[in-house]
């Protein structure tokens, strides 16, 4: 359903599947407009992703990773806010 979307959006919220975070957001980068924001929820998973990544469940990693990625992307600038599970701010440049 993503990439049939046309519209450009101000703001995204993505609280999904945590294995497809990073796919949700490489599907929804180019329809944010820039200074729009992307914000993702569970992104502590309960203070887990900060555990050593071979005792990470499925999950677990994906959000890590997504984490690592969103850090490393230049098209964002971002903050974690340690809100109750943790919330993602991306705004984008």
């Amino acid at each position: 359903m993503i990439p049939t979307l046309t519209q450009t959006f101000d703001i995204v919220f993505i609280d999904a599947d945590k294995r497809n975070y990073a796919l949700y957001f490489d599907l929804i980068i180019d329809k944010v407009k820039k200074g729009g924001l992307i914000i993702t929820d569970n992104v502590l998973w309960s203070g887990k992703v900060v555990m050593p990544e071979n005792e990470m469940d499925v999950d677990t990693k994906a959000i890590h990773d997504f984490n690592k990625k969103v850090n490393d992307d230049k098209r964002v600038t971002n903050l974690l806010l340690p809100v109750r599970d943790g919330l993602m701010l991306m705004m984008k440049n």
